[in-house]
């Protein structure tokens, strides 16, 4: 199965200094329907200070951040 990650994502990853993990309903609908969607939960063994940083440095917008 080929996936197709997202530039935008993929540019996120690059800039992070630890591994971006895409999940949730993101990842299911593209098992299931092999359809893209318009949002992205992520994840990055990174504090979330860093991850806010690197994110909004590169124009993406954060809505929920957890700390852990």
């Amino acid at each position: 199965m080929k996936i197709y990650i997202h530039p935008f994502l993929q540019q996120l990853a690059d800039n992070l200094e630890k591994p971006l993990y895409l999940v949730g309903g993101h990842v299911r609908d593209f098992i299931l329907y092999n359809t893209p969607v318009s949002d992205a939960d992520v994840c990055a063994p990174i504090l979330v200070e860093d991850f806010i940083k690197t994110a909004k440095k590169l124009d993406f917008k954060v809505v929920a951040p957890f700390p852990k």
